[in-house]
């Protein structure tokens, strides 16, 4: 929660110090930044042990042309406890929740075009880096099982302006991560399944710093 908080104050505080607009001139050499928040969603066994998940993201664009970009996203989702007691006593040897957090970094190639002055839709794909983590309560600290996979992602997008400093982005990924096929890897253990596949459907705001 914590995490999330100071998440939240920086993204304000990026937002606070707006002074270029993005609009129908495309990325072209800006830099943007943006915050955008939402839900997961796993049409797999995960979503049934777990359950969907609420997301939080901090990304940034860097403009090599008009229409082309950079993505870099740093996400934080949480799918709550477990929902199999069983499994649980065999991770843990006792009758604890186990919390499934993950997060990740993204870098994807972005694409976007002007077919409104103040509406961009965006489509983006690339690899990613995603940190697994089993969370077990022990009281006032938490014990931590954390394991890094790789995968990848696409995407697509809409940018909207709604006055000259302030636009809105709504944005829904899919990610497929190698998530391990041994029980010491954590949803592989808990699902038995060794890919994951991930929905990511979130909104929020962003602004160009140059």
């Amino acid at each position: 929660m914590k995490k999330r908080l100071v998440l939240c104050v920086l993204a304000a505080v990026f937002a606070l110090s707006a002074s270029a607009p993005l609009a129908a001139q495309g990325l072209g050499r800006r830099e943007v930044l943006g915050l955008r928040l939402g839900a997961g969603y796993s049409p797999s066994t995960l979503r049934n042990t777990f359950g969907s998940g609420s997301v939080i993201e901090i990304h940034f664009m860097h403009g090599f042309a008009p229409w082309c970009g950079l993505d870099v996203s740093l996400t934080s989702s949480d799918y709550g406890g477990s929902n199999n007691p069983i499994k649980n006593i065999e991770f843990t040897g006792t009758d604890r929740e186990v919390d499934l957090e993950m997060y990740g970094i993204t870098a994807g190639f972005l694409a976007l075009t002007a077919i409104h002055k103040n509406f961009l839709p965006t489509v983006e794909a690339g690899p990613g880096l995603y940190s697994i983590n089993a969370v077990l309560p022990t009281g006032f600290f938490n014990a931590q099982k954390t394991e890094f996979r790789v995968g990848f992602y696409g995407g697509v997008g809409a940018i909207y302006k709604i006055t000259g400093g302030f636009l809105v982005n709504a944005n829904a990924k899919y990610h497929y991560i190698f998530s391990g096929n041994k029980d010491e890897n954590t949803i592989f253990f808990f699902t038995g399944h060794d890919r994951t596949q991930m929905f990511q459907f979130t909104i929020g705001v962003l602004i160009a710093t140059g």
